[in-house]
């Protein structure tokens, strides 16, 4: 998770607007950031997020913060695995 993330995800919804994010929320973040740099980005162009993801991606872009996915444990991510029933 880092700014570019997010900045892939804004484009991948201006062709397919009902593409949600997954695991790219600041609870996660918070829980298995280990002090890793991401690349900086001087994006200023408006992104298509929701709230929560723009606010996100301004703290990831401003503090230059990457939380590799690598680092999310598989039992945490299977646990948060939305389940589409019926």
């Amino acid at each position: 998770m880092d700014a570019q993330g997010f900045q892939i995800l804004s484009e991948i919804r201006t062709h397919f607007k009902q593409v949600k994010s997954f695991l790219m929320d600041r609870l996660t973040f918070d829980r298995f950031f280990e002090k890793d740099s991401g690349t900086k980005t001087n994006v200023e162009k408006d992104l298509v997020l929701t709230q929560d993801e723009n606010e996100m991606f301004k703290y990831l872009k401003e503090n230059n913060f990457r939380l590799e996915q690598e680092k999310i444990p598989f039992e945490y991510v299977l646990k948060h695995i939305p389940i589409v029933c019926c």
